[in-house]
């Protein structure tokens, strides 16, 4: 049926309500209309505007695409890896230069060489600096070790693989790694003292006391430096002087340092126990507190009569030569000293063919101090922690 709207406005409103109805029918279809045209035409410009950007768009990848952003990144990528290995092989240099110092052994010169590192860094010529930096590394290292393998030394040292009995010796040991000459106290029946120059634990500033006082106060016969700490003398020093990370036991009163750094409770440990030592892989394996004192450093050298050293996992320090610290253990000996000229490595190797049992790297370079009688490595410098033998 269809719905005739002048014949309905007819019967009900009569003539003029009908004319009346159809022209508001006629203004309402024309404003609909008008508003439909109105939305298109919005649509149609939103749509041509989203097409002018995304042409846009397209002009400026094109644009980078075509300066290769990802090369113009890998260059600065090479100019920041440059500036970084030349900035740290600088203060491995500064490090090394304070180790010299401590050992009272002159630049010479390679005062000139380090003037010319300065004089490239400031003409931002990194590599050429960093390459120059690496060759004066080389030349300091291979000086330092020879010069601390002279040290309060006036006779050739006897080659031998054979351990001594008992006492001080130096001796040279030949591995498959070539000759290395090592510089050590072998005790037996002797109380093994930590002592340390603080009282508590130390951020910064901690005191710290020469080797031979150590070993004074204590009344023995024999000493060594400790672990690793951070000395006054090396710039990324700053703000922690003389501070060591690692836990420590002192012997006197069973006092413990650094308890609750637990960063380092994975490096290994060696605890005394009067006369004997005994070792762990990991700090948090020992009980702490028990026994007589103890000593955390890294790394492990010798394990059940084996060198365990990991050289790859280690950093270039380990790679560097030096004398290289050590406590070790062979039944019921106890044997401290230095390995001279070595790395880690090349110091794991000796010991090993030494046939000492067990040993644990101490710290070494410009820290170096052996004590028996007198110094026979170092003095070195004061220090924070040392191991005395009584």
């Amino acid at each position: 049926m269809k719905f005739n709207l002048a014949k309905l406005g007819k019967k009900f409103l009569g003539v003029k309500w009908t004319a009346a109805i159809a022209v508001a029918a006629a203004a309402l279809i024309s404003w609909q209309g008008w508003q439909f045209v109105s939305y298109s035409r919005q649509l149609s410009a939103n749509w041509f505007s989203t097409l002018g950007r995304l042409d846009s768009t397209r002009g400026e990848l094109a644009e980078l695409k075509s300066q290769d952003q990802y090369v113009v990144n890998q260059e600065l990528k090479a100019q920041i890896e440059q500036t970084g290995k030349a900035f740290g092989g600088m203060g491995d240099l500064l490090e090394l230069k304070s180790d010299y110092e401590q050992q009272k052994i002159e630049l010479g010169a390679l005062n000139d060489k380090f003037v010319e590192i300065f004089r490239k860094l400031s003409e931002l010529k990194y590599d050429e600096a960093g390459s120059l930096a690496a060759e004066v590394k080389g030349e300091m290292e291979k000086k330092l070790a020879e010069a601390v393998a002279e040290v309060n030394i006036s006779v050739a040292a006897p080659a031998s693989n054979e351990l001594p009995g008992g006492g001080y010796s130096r001796q040279v040991v030949t591995t498959d790694r070539g000759q290395f000459t090592v510089a050590m106290v072998v005790a037996e029946g002797a109380q093994v003292v930590v002592d340390t120059a603080a009282d508590d634990n130390c951020a910064n500033n901690c005191p710290t006391l020469p080797l031979g006082e150590f070993v004074a106060r204590n009344g023995g016969f024999a000493g060594i430096n400790g672990g690793y700490f951070c000395p006054a003398d090396y710039a990324g020093c700053a703000g922690k002087v003389n501070s060591f990370d690692t836990m420590v036991m002192r012997t006197r009163d069973k006092k413990v340092f650094n308890r609750d750094n637990n960063v380092y409770s994975t490096v290994p440990l060696v605890a005394m126990n009067g006369a004997s030592v005994n070792f762990y892989g990991r700090t948090l394996d020992w009980g702490v507190g028990s026994g007589t004192g103890a000593v955390a450093n890294y790394p492990m050298l010798v394990s059940g009569g084996q060198d365990v050293v990991n050289e790859g996992a280690l950093d270039a320090k380990a790679a560097a030569r030096g004398p290289r610290g050590f406590i070790g253990n062979r039944g019921g000996k106890v044997i401290i000293g230095h390995v001279l000229s070595a790395t880690i490595g090349e110091a794991a190797k000796t010991l090993a063919t030494l046939g000492v049992e067990t040993a644990l790297n101490l710290d070494g370079g410009g820290s170096a101090a052996l004590w028996s009688g007198g110094y026979k490595v170092g003095p070195g410098r004061s220090l924070p922690v040392a191991i005395v033998l009584k």
